[in-house]
């Protein structure tokens, strides 16, 4: 009766190794697209903000500008990261 309970050890442990695997590949992707996504996003907002008028100009710093895209992206990015969970889960 336990003569088959090497071969379950051995098909649990496969089964966890497959999982374990494309769980990581899975998060690896998430992140890289969220990675694009955000400096896609930077790069447009830098454009925009290079052909503001001198009267927005003088309403904000160059510092305020950076703080603002880098503020915006990264909300982007922790919020694509929680959909994917969610959904993932």
């Amino acid at each position: 009766m336990y003569v088959h309970f090497p071969i379950f050890q051995v098909m649990f442990s496969v089964v966890a190794l497959a999982v374990a695997t494309s769980d990581s590949g899975y998060w690896y992707r998430v992140n890289l697209i969220g990675l694009r996504v955000r400096s896609a996003l930077s790069s447009a907002i830098y454009r925009k903000s290079l052909r503001l008028s001198n009267g927005a100009r003088k309403k904000y710093t160059a510092g305020e500008i950076v703080n603002l895209i880098s503020v915006d992206c990264q909300k982007l990015q922790v919020g694509h990261r929680t959909r994917a969970k969610k959904k993932y889960f």
